[in-house]
């Protein structure tokens, strides 16, 4: 879902506020569970999670003005009927693995759009590898060799088509197909094992087989320039916004990769564990 929640916060009034504005420096969300609950918004973000462990209220304001969610009434149908449309595509279609979309549990974690994108980056350059990946990186993969030539050269459908994709569907197929979701958005839709194949790859082409998903995750992502969080006071007890310096790292663009990476591994652990689709909230 195109929310493009950005990661400036402030506290107005004991007010948790999240301002949307454009991709950029924006947050994303990666979610394994319920297609209905993800579509009705019945469920927490990662910063409404944030806010509710601090104690504060929260607000998302949308940029676009808030989606018409699906409803307790609706819900069942219409996931019913894009599933439907998903498995009759034109294109093909994709074989899915029904599963039961009254499922209570779910996996959330914020993967955020700029550790995404230096994932994708590191893919384009593990495909290829007839060029040296630059040791900067601005954040936009769309501006480096290896992702401008994917399309003309034809490797873009592959690991890079599945990493941009927007939900990912339980099922054996290696399916790619754009369809509306239920809110009407216009989503590229692949399979959990398109993603399988995807993480497989990266293990093998960019970490030899010795990725760190438990470790990368704990660690957390990077930023380059200071950045500001939202902590409980120690003196006070009340929240705070607190500025981070940022970290001594000589490749933001892999390690961010690495946690990015992470987050697609347990979502698609919790995903093969209970048979539930993987979508991206951002």
């Amino acid at each position: 879902m195109k929310l493009y929640k950005s990661l400036s916060a402030c506290v107005i009034g004991g007010l948790l506020a999240l301002s949307l504005s454009g991709a950029a420096h924006a947050g994303l969300d990666i979610y394994s569970g319920s297609l209905a609950k993800f579509y009705k918004n019945d469920y927490l973000s990662t910063q409404a999670l944030a806010a509710k462990e601090l104690g504060v209220k929260f607000n998302t304001v949308f940029a676009d003005g808030e989606p018409k969610w699906l409803t307790k009434r609706n819900a069942d149908k219409r996931i019913q009927k894009f599933l439907d449309e998903i498995a009759d595509d034109d294109g093909g279609g994709v074989n899915i693995n029904r599963w039961d979309d009254r499922f209570d549990e779910h996996y959330i974690e914020q993967l955020g759009w700029e550790n995404l994108s230096a994932l994708i980056h590191i893919a384009a350059y593990a495909i290829r590898q007839d060029l040296e990946r630059p040791t900067e990186f601005s954040g936009a993969y769309e501006d480096y060799q290896a992702y401008e030539e994917a399309e003309a050269k034809g490797y873009y459908f592959g690991p890079l088509v599945v990493l941009e994709s927007d939900l990912f569907i339980p099922s054996p197929d290696s399916s790619v197909v754009i369809q509306e979701n239920p809110l009407n958005e216009e989503v590229i839709i692949t399979t959990t094992s398109n993603l399988e194949k995807t993480l497989k790859f990266l293990n093998e082409n960019v970490w030899s087989n010795k990725a760190k998903p438990d470790e990368w995750l704990v660690r957390g992502p990077a930023s380059s320039e200071p950045y500001q969080v939202l902590k409980l006071s120690e003196q006070t007890g009340e929240p705070e916004m607190v500025e981070v310096q940022p970290m001594e790292i000589s490749d933001f663009a892999m390690h961010n990769a690495e946690y990015a990476y992470a987050g697609l591994f347990k979502a698609l652990a919790f995903s093969k564990k209970n048979r539930m689709p993987i979508a991206m909230d951002g």
